[in-house]
């Protein structure tokens, strides 16, 4: 993966925190909102849940994701 590359993931994982911080995102909706595909966003979903940075409140059919309450004060919405 170039420097580039990983930039841009860098950069999307971020505005993806920062969606999660603002909001209740489930999957369609944050691929809608970052103008992805909904597997990019299940492969950043699954690296912030493997790191235990976001979890998945509720149920699969209405569920969403939230920040992990010990990351949430290290999020800053405006740092953007």
């Amino acid at each position: 993966m170039s420097s580039l590359t990983n930039d841009l993931v860098k950069e999307r994982l971020v505005r993806e925190i920062i969606l999660l911080k603002s909001d209740k995102y489930n999957l369609k909706k944050m691929a809608i909102e970052l103008q992805v595909s909904e597997a990019t966003v299940k492969r950043d979903i699954k690296l912030l849940k493997e790191k235990e940075i976001i979890l998945f409140v509720g149920s699969p059919k209405t569920g969403y994701y939230k920040i992990n309450k010990k990351y949430l004060d290290k999020v800053n919405p405006k740092a953007e």
